[in-house]
């Protein structure tokens, strides 16, 4: 079974966040990458048409497990902030 924290990043468990609607500069840069990948998808033949889908599916997992990883990593860390604020400081947990 997974855990909350693994439920909540693959947005099973939702949190409103509509503020990714106001980061012009993240919009702006989606497009770019569209308009860029469409314009190279144009230009080359079947074989490297494949290719090239096969490479983003590669690149797109990649980036989603980086990004569950380190989602999880943020919120270990704010656990354990959140711990040592209750429970005090132990020098032995603080280091892996």
């Amino acid at each position: 079974m997974k855990s909350i924290l693994e439920y909540m990043y693959c947005q099973r468990v939702r949190m409103k966040n509509d503020r990714m609607k106001n980061y012009k500069e993240l919009c702006e840069l989606s497009e770019l990458a569209e308009k860029n990948k469409q314009n190279l998808k144009v230009r080359l033949n079947d074989e490297e048409q494949i290719l090239f889908e096969k490479y983003l599916d590669c690149t797109n997992e990649l980036s989603s497990l980086e990004c569950g990883n380190e989602f999880l990593t943020g919120f270990r860390l704010g656990g354990r902030m959140i711990m040592e604020i209750i429970f005090g400081a132990d020098e032995s947990e603080l280091h892996d």
